[in-house]
């Protein structure tokens, strides 16, 4: 369970991204809709802990999110518009860091990143180094990343001008929470509607 308790935080002087922000997320699919001005892009980011400042409470199964180890606590991938990687290094070796970071023998690292490729049809991109790689596939390359373990909490950036929504069926998360400005692509997901009433007076 996530929790956000009165949470607010702003960029600059009176303007709030995200307002006394109170919401439960329970295991679940979430939307939330809206432009990147409107708090979304802001709670996710959070949740990421790429940004730590911030007033209120936000609880990871009733634990600070600042108290919680997502190496060990708590399993969370994180897909981003522009996504990094050991651009020099291979699609194999790039899929293989998340488990390696893990502490899971190479061997077995290699064989479970070998039948996820295959997974998803990428085997034969395996060697291929990832500077070499367009836009789209990077961003196919980090949903494959993500999806080499069981998660906890996925979290996705508006990618859905690119890829269709229902390429994140083939990760296993027990919450999955997506930005979107598009309502109508997410029919199974609980939507939340975020607007411009984020400016405190």
């Amino acid at each position: 369970m996530i929790q956000f308790k009165k949470v607010s935080y702003t960029y600059f002087s009176k303007f709030y991204t995200l307002f006394d922000f109170s919401y439960k997320f329970d295991a679940g699919n979430y939307a939330l809709i809206g432009d990147n001005i409107s708090g979304p892009l802001t709670l996710i980011r959070l949740l990421a802990k790429l940004d730590t400042w911030y007033k209120g409470e936000i609880l990871i199964n009733n634990v600070s999110l600042k108290k919680t180890n997502y190496k060990k606590d708590f399993s969370v991938a994180y897909i981003s518009t522009t996504p990094k990687f050991f651009n020099n290094k291979t699609v194999l070796d790039n899929v293989c860091y998340p488990l390696k970071s893990r502490n899971i023998k190479k061997q077995e690292r290699i064989n479970i990143a070998l039948v996820t490729l295959a997974n998803w049809g990428w085997k034969d991109k395996a060697n291929i180094k990832v500077k070499d790689l367009s836009k789209t596939d990077l961003i196919n390359l980090a949903l494959i990343r993500a999806s080499v373990r069981k998660l906890d909490l996925l979290l996705c950036e508006d990618i859905f001008d690119i890829l269709p929504p229902n390429i994140l069926d083939k990760i296993s998360a027990t919450t999955k929470i997506v930005v979107s400005n598009k309502e109508n692509d997410f029919d199974d997901y609980t939507t939340l509607m975020f607007g411009l009433g984020n400016l405190k007076e």
